[in-house]
């Protein structure tokens, strides 16, 4: 479809027109999805390359804090359970339902209030043929982990 004549977003200030392919503007709707999808391949290949073993947890002065899975008893065996573990918090944030399973609990047992509620529903969405997982994910809501 196209539009055969512009308009702006009142919210945004955004504006919507068509562009000529010669158009020094018309790069950035093409190249936008492109560059999501080399950022997002960057930490999966990230991740595949130096593994699983650990965890960022937050950045503090410039320093990135991030605990080492093990200590836990999760090992290299572990790996297809721990995906997106590797991802700095903001990111996993940000794809709650496409977490492994493992990741998505040990977020969840390590936050409050809204994402708490948000890795809950990850967790129990991967973890529903656990038949007490309703249980597990009410008895962890009261245990602090420290990381």
């Amino acid at each position: 479809m196209f539009i055969r004549c512009g308009w702006k977003s009142s919210k945004t200030r955004t504006e919507y027109k068509n562009f000529p392919l010669d158009n020094d503007e018309n790069w950035y709707g093409t190249m936008g999805p492109y560059l999501d999808m080399f950022a997002a391949f960057k930490l999966r290949l990230d991740e595949l390359r130096l593994g699983h073993g650990t965890m960022p947890i937050t950045k503090k002065n410039g320093a990135h804090t991030s605990f080492e899975v093990s200590k836990y008893g999760l090992t290299g065996a572990h790996h297809i359970l721990l995906e997106e573990s590797s991802f700095p918090p903001e990111r996993r944030s940000s794809i709650v339902q496409s977490l492994g399973p493992v990741t998505a609990f040990l977020c969840m047992v390590r936050t409050e209030g809204i994402y708490r509620r948000k890795f809950a529903s990850a967790v129990k969405r991967a973890m529903a043929h656990i038949p007490a997982i309703d249980d597990i994910i009410e008895i962890t809501r009261n245990v602090k982990i420290i990381f």
